[in-house]
């Protein structure tokens, strides 16, 4: 990977990372306000565990998610997985 990508993939990485921190705060502020829940697999989460819990679940398997393609980035397919 060339010096330039690297840095531009840890950019991808740490912009995905705070965007899933964001995602989380706006979701359990939104749900104690009114807001519904649009995803139904996270609504089933809420069902058994509550919704701070399922959120916390759901945000750290996708920074866990993140973190793995910043481990596999010499890989040609990191950075397009980070930009989808």
């Amino acid at each position: 990977m060339q010096p330039e990508a690297g840095r531009g993939a840890a950019a991808l990485v740490a912009l995905n990372l705070v965007l899933q921190l964001f995602d989380g705060l706006a979701t359990y502020v939104g749900l104690h306000v009114g807001f519904g829940e649009g995803n139904p697999i996270l609504e089933w989460a809420f069902g058994l565990v509550g919704p701070g819990s399922a959120l916390l679940l759901f945000k750290l398997n996708a920074c866990a998610c993140l973190l793995l393609i910043w481990y596999l980035r010499q890989s040609r397919l990191a950075v397009p997985a980070l930009v989808l």
